[in-house]
């Protein structure tokens, strides 16, 4: 996860030590707190007492906060505002999700020309990380500044332990697509934001609900969210297959990445998958097809034989840490600038 430079330009000074204190000694990976006499290096953000906010005292690198006396009050003026006396490590977390929307804000007005890149993760092998990789590079593009969604449609909601906070909303989705009035301004609605600044639609509240989302209802989403500019990225965990849904997916991808950890069953069953693709006649598919290993290289296996089939990238192993660890871990990866 990107370290967010914090600087506190604000005249309490027993309120700047404690900040600083509790930050350095809890959240030192994540934020670099100092006080406004610091020379900036870098972006960041400013978290100003309304008083310092009123005397213009941001830096020019900065982007301002006010520090509220009142709590609910979103603005003061034109400046985002957050409550000053919540929980330290809630106050920091707010801050960096305003800074991360003022990112994707500042993506969508001022940089390329708004087109929606997808990328599409699956494996016919299970347990091999596919959520886990799926979620590295959301994160991955989020911190560099991109306006990221993330969309699980896997039947088992292989990304509900690593969402934070996790939300069961995505039948709400599934049923909007249904009605197909106002899609656009429903699926607004239901966005949600994680805490690295990734936005994603929940999980279905019963699994049964996946089963109502045909292809049609996918081919429309991924319509809807393209013309609605939505995002730069949709980055999408999907289930394996070569069912209708999937090949709508499929077709709509700009990158399928297949997941593979390296031994020689997954190897196999992505071998298999991908030649079937190339078998049925999907050629377009075949030139979006590149694989990547996931816990590779600290054990015993041999890489794939396919000619055709491009290696993306690949994973270490990673040793007794969840899921979400592991994708904030991996997204620190430089292999994903190339998407």
């Amino acid at each position: 996860m990107m370290k967010l430079n914090v600087v506190l330009i604000n005249e309490d000074t027993i309120y700047n030590e404690r900040l600083m204190d509790y930050a350095n000694a809890n959240l030192s990976e994540e934020f670099a707190v100092s006080v406004g006499e610091t020379v900036i290096v870098g972006s960041g953000v400013a978290l100003l007492s309304e008083t310092m906010y009123r005397k213009g005292a941001c830096p020019a690198a900065l982007f301002p906060i006010v520090l509220c006396e009142v709590n609910g009050v979103e603005r003061v003026d034109e400046c985002p505002a957050i409550f000053r006396y919540q929980p330290a490590d809630e106050l920091l977390q707010a801050a960096r999700r305003i800074f991360l929307e003022q990112n994707r804000y500042e993506a969508g007005n001022g940089r390329g020309d708004g087109s929606m890149q997808t990328a599409v993760f699956l494996s016919p092998a299970g347990g091999v990380g596919t959520s886990t990789m799926a979620m590295s590079l959301a994160i991955h593009a989020a911190q560099a500044g991109r306006r990221v969604i993330l969309l699980d449609l896997t039947r088992f909601s292989g990304l509900g332990a690593a969402i934070r906070p996790v939300q069961q909303n995505l039948s709400e989705v599934i049923f909007a697509l249904k009605m197909r009035r106002n899609l656009g301004v429903k699926l607004r609605e239901l966005l949600r934001d994680d805490v690295s600044g990734v936005q994603y639609f929940g999980i279905t509240e019963r699994l049964q609900d996946m089963n109502e989302l045909t292809a049609d209802d996918i081919t429309v989403l991924l319509k809807t969210l393209k013309e609605g500019r939505f995002c730069d990225l949709l980055v999408i965990d999907t289930d394996c297959g070569l069912d209708a849904g999937c090949e709508a997916l499929l077709s709509a991808a700009d990158r399928v990445l297949l997941v593979s950890d390296g031994s020689e069953i997954s190897n196999l069953k992505v071998m298999r998958y991908a030649v079937a693709l190339q078998q049925n006649g999907e050629k377009a598919y075949v030139s979006k097809l590149s694989l990547i290993y996931n816990r590779f290289g600290s054990m015993d296996g041999e890489k794939l034989k396919l000619p055709w089939l491009p290696e993306f990238g690949g994973f270490p192993r990673v040793k007794e840490a969840g899921q979400r660890t592991i994708a904030e871990q991996f997204s620190r990866n430089t292999v994903w600038d190339r998407i």
